[in-house]
Protein backbone atom coordinates (compact mmCIF):
# COMPACT_ATOMS: atom_id res chain seq x y z
CA UNK A 1 0.00 0.00 0.00
CA UNK A 2 2.99 2.15 0.51
CA UNK A 3 4.34 1.80 -2.50
CA UNK A 4 0.40 2.73 -4.42
CA UNK A 5 0.71 5.74 -2.16
CA UNK A 6 4.02 6.99 -3.02
CA UNK A 7 2.56 7.26 -6.62
CA UNK A 8 -0.69 8.96 -5.57
CA UNK A 9 2.16 11.87 -3.68
CA UNK A 10 4.11 11.90 -6.54
CA UNK A 11 1.21 13.17 -8.94
CA UNK A 12 0.05 15.65 -6.25
CA UNK A 13 -3.07 13.45 -5.89
CA UNK A 14 -1.90 12.72 -2.23
CA UNK A 15 0.00 14.30 0.94
CA UNK A 16 2.90 12.52 1.77
CA UNK A 17 2.66 13.56 5.58
CA UNK A 18 -1.00 11.82 5.25
CA UNK A 19 -0.11 8.88 4.07
CA UNK A 20 2.75 8.00 6.23
CA UNK A 21 0.38 8.56 9.13
CA UNK A 22 -2.73 6.59 7.66
CA UNK A 23 -0.41 4.27 6.74
CA UNK A 24 1.23 3.85 10.26
CA UNK A 25 -1.84 4.08 11.94
CA UNK A 26 -3.24 0.76 9.97
CA UNK A 27 0.05 -1.00 9.98
CA UNK A 28 -0.11 -0.70 14.09
CA UNK A 29 -3.24 -2.74 14.78
CA UNK A 30 -0.95 -5.82 13.60
CA UNK A 31 -0.06 -8.18 16.45
CA UNK A 32 2.79 -7.03 18.35
CA UNK A 33 3.92 -3.67 16.04
CA UNK A 34 7.43 -2.73 15.25
CA UNK A 35 7.82 0.82 15.06
CA UNK A 36 11.07 0.78 13.58
CA UNK A 37 10.15 -1.70 11.07
CA UNK A 38 6.59 -0.45 9.94
CA UNK A 39 8.13 3.30 9.68
CA UNK A 40 11.04 1.95 7.42
CA UNK A 41 8.85 -0.39 5.07
CA UNK A 42 6.31 2.68 4.74
CA UNK A 43 9.18 4.83 3.71
CA UNK A 44 10.99 2.40 1.05
CA UNK A 45 7.28 1.56 -0.26
CA UNK A 46 6.76 5.41 -0.57
CA UNK A 47 10.15 6.36 -2.08
CA UNK A 48 9.42 3.10 -4.96
CA UNK A 49 6.45 4.23 -5.48
CA UNK A 50 7.38 8.25 -5.73
CA UNK A 51 9.72 6.99 -9.24
CA UNK A 52 6.17 5.76 -10.64
CA UNK A 53 3.43 8.40 -10.60
CA UNK A 54 -0.02 7.53 -10.54
CA UNK A 55 -2.41 9.44 -12.31
CA UNK A 56 -5.83 9.65 -12.04
CA UNK A 57 -7.99 9.66 -15.63
CA UNK A 58 -11.40 10.81 -16.70
CA UNK A 59 -13.93 8.31 -17.28
CA UNK A 60 -15.21 7.98 -20.66
CA UNK A 61 -18.64 8.84 -21.32
CA UNK A 62 -20.63 5.92 -21.65
CA UNK A 63 -22.00 6.33 -25.01
CA UNK A 64 -18.45 6.85 -26.15
CA UNK A 65 -17.38 3.53 -24.61
CA UNK A 66 -19.48 1.62 -27.59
Amino acid sequence: MARLAGGYVASNSLNEADAINELTRAAMTRPDPDEKEIDRVIRDGLANGKAQPVHFEQKRPLTEMF
